[in-house]
């Protein structure tokens, strides 16, 4: 064994004794919201394995618990002590760790947020000894742009498994758990329309059209003239299939451009969280366009997910996970400021704003549910295992994020002043 060898040796073997007892014999044992569970089971690191050791709650009927078995210590304990979030994700990508709930599991880090404070610990490993580790263990990465790319590349087959019949990218609004994604999708949708207050004749668009259920349902049930605009050409041609096999061509006309280009006047404009994808740059001249195309009387719905006032700071200073693997130009902003620029650059008045974040945890289960039931069909597609667990962690990871309301979805409803024509009278 050489010097470099030898020390390199010494070294992963004073991290993996030193980060282990930090983790999991420090941070962890101050959890106090649900029961976690932990295996270690890894042959490089004997010495550390467990069966069943209990963190948090350890009653026999604990509110929430997951499970976690750890496969490949070393990795884990690298990637969460130097990126927390980013690298408990590359982690599971990896297939260092397994769970038994894995949505359970990253809600319970969200909530015992405070007790563990995980910056707090390795603030001193992350700042001292970032390059030196990184150095001489260069870890295997995932393929960032490739990944990245992926998401916009998937296959129209690969979203019709995943997000349902109705192929909606959005929150759906459920009466119970128990509710199926399709009704809580259309629950969504015709929610939306209600809000707009649609009229039949009345000419609509909606910016981020997707894959066209709610231009479909806009046209089928109120007669209105629905103009979508999108970016993707995939989505585009599911689209323009579906208006065929409903015999809707008259009343939708589905135009591959950005939301700058857009002309013409519309009574309703509508657009599902198509925020996330502007920066706040951009903001401005989204609103003012939306405003620009708006008719005197028209009426604007949108839906967008955004982070609490209180913790936007901290989003805004790290890269997470679904910012460096899967929106590379993705920006989320809190609701206050959001709003704050509507009023300063445009002349539109917020009517009313609700926040149904909490549906959209049980519409990520479902497609966390669809995706690893069609797992075989998946990889017959040529999309790898590593990818699944990709977007199976994504979708976890955000569920955990609204389901412990660190995350919200809005519904803001806008219009002009003194507009008294077209917003929806009391009962």
């Amino acid at each position: 064994m050489n010097a470099l060898t030898y020390f390199k040796t010494y070294a992963s073997d004073s991290f993996v004794k030193y980060s282990h007892n930090i983790l999991f014999n420090q941070i962890l044992e101050k959890f106090t919201v649900g029961q976690l569970t932990l295996d270690i089971i890894d042959l490089n690191y004997p010495e550390y394995n467990c069966k069943s050791r209990i963190y948090g709650d350890k009653s026999k009927s604990p509110q929430m618990k997951s499970r976690i078995t750890i496969k490949n210590l070393y990795r884990f304990l690298f990637k969460v002590s130097f990126s927390y979030d980013v690298g408990l994700g590359e982690s599971y990508v990896f297939g260092d760790f397994d769970s038994d709930d894995l949505t359970t599991l990253l809600k319970m880090f969200i909530l015992n947020g405070e007790c563990i404070d995980m910056n707090g610990k390795f603030k001193f490993l992350r700042k001292k000894f970032d390059k030196f580790i990184n150095f001489f263990y260069n870890q295997t990465t995932l393929k960032n742009q490739e990944n990245i790319q992926t998401h916009y590349n998937l296959s129209n087959d690969f979203y019709r498994l995943v997000l349902g019949e109705e192929m909606l990218y959005s929150s759906g609004i459920f009466m119970d758990k128990n509710e199926s994604l399709s009704v809580g999708s259309m629950r969504q949708i015709r929610g939306i329309l209600e809000m707009a207050n649609l009229k039949k004749g009345e000419k609509v668009l909606e910016i981020g059209s997707g894959w066209g259920s709610l231009s479909i349902e806009a046209a089928k049930s109120y007669g209105c003239h629905v103009t979508g605009v999108t970016l993707s050409k995939e989505q585009r041609k599911i689209h323009l299939d579906r208006i065929e096999k409903e015999g809707l061509q008259d009343l939708i006309d589905v135009q591959l451009k950005h939301y700058r280009d857009i002309e013409g006047k519309f009574d309703k404009i509508i657009s599902i969280e198509m925020c996330e994808h502007v920066s706040d740059k951009y903001y401005p001249e989204y609103f003012q366009t939306i405003e620009k195309a708006l008719s005197k009387d028209g009426i604007v719905v949108l839906q967008m997910i955004a982070y609490n006032d209180q913790m936007l700071d901290e989003y805004l200073s790290e890269v997470g996970f679904i910012s460096k693997y899967i929106f590379l130009e993705g920006y989320l902003t809190s609701i206050t400021k959001l709003l704050s620029f509507i009023t300063k650059n445009t002349n539109l008045v917020i009517e009313s704003v609700k926040n149904i974040g909490p549906h959209y945890e049980h519409s990520l289960v479902y497609w966390n549910k669809n995706l690893l039931a069609n797992k075989d069909k998946i990889l017959e597609m040529g999309i790898d295992e590593q990818l699944i667990r990709l977007y199976s962690f994504y979708f976890s990871y955000c569920a955990a994020g609204f389901g412990a309301r660190f995350l919200n979805d809005y519904q803001v409803v806008l219009s002009r002043p003194l507009n008294i024509k077209n917003l929806k009278p009391l009962p």
